[in-house]
């Protein structure tokens, strides 16, 4: 109901709600001063960002990946 896309992590800043995981990064981060206006900057941020999301891409194939014995 609160979460657009009915999953979490969601989060709420003045009665509206905010979802998926990056975003939800980049809001805190830019809302903060903490996201930078030097796209070079941003680049390394959002990589940092973006790797969080493949080791979880990783992993969850891992899980996924039927076991040969």
């Amino acid at each position: 109901g609160k979460s657009e896309f009915g999953q979490v992590p969601i989060l709420e800043v003045n009665g509206k709600y905010y979802s998926q995981a990056l975003a939800i990064l980049r809001f805190i981060g830019s809302s903060c001063c903490f996201y930078s206006c030097d796209p070079e900057e941003a680049w390394k941020m959002d990589s940092i960002c973006d790797s969080y999301t493949d080791v979880f891409n990783a992993l969850g194939k891992a899980g996924m990946t039927p076991d040969p014995n």
